[in-house]
């Protein structure tokens, strides 16, 4: 699976084959942490569509909300998802706000802010944001 995953990730098409995504799934569902990550780092690696695959979206946010994964590895899974196709519910927004605390790791911080930016948040979930950024 391993060699499949850096084939893909070194590939350099213009435009990734949908049974790419479809096959990345089954990786991402996996309990090994590293041949997660692995997957996660092809997914961002391969162009985005314009319309991912239902079925990837849903895989990520999967992981996304798995507690038993490592915080690295929930929020890289976030972060892979196509901008604006992420609904926050409130416990991942709550998560997410966490992370963003001056004393999380700068990684942690980091990857919160992206997926912040790169989701559909409700006007309400805006305000609680903009609540949970520090002011100077």
């Amino acid at each position: 699976a391993r060699t499949a995953l850096l084939a893909m990730t070194q590939s350099r098409v213009k435009q990734t084959p949908d049974r790419w995504f479809t096959a990345l799934i089954p990786a991402l569902a996996a309990q090994d942490t590293d041949l997660v990550r692995d997957a996660l780092a092809t997914v961002r690696a391969l162009p985005a569509p314009k319309a991912p695959p239902r079925a990837l979206t849903e895989a990520l946010v999967r992981i996304g909300l798995d507690e038993k994964r490592p915080e690295q590895v929930r929020l890289a899974a976030l972060a892979a998802v196509a901008p604006g196709s992420l609904q926050l519910e409130n416990g991942l927004l709550d998560f997410l706000l966490a992370r963003l605390d001056r004393e999380q790791p700068v990684a942690a911080r980091s990857a919160a802010v992206e997926v912040l930016t790169r989701s559909a948040l409700t006007a309400e979930q805006r305000i609680r944001l903009d609540g949970a950024l520090p002011t100077t």
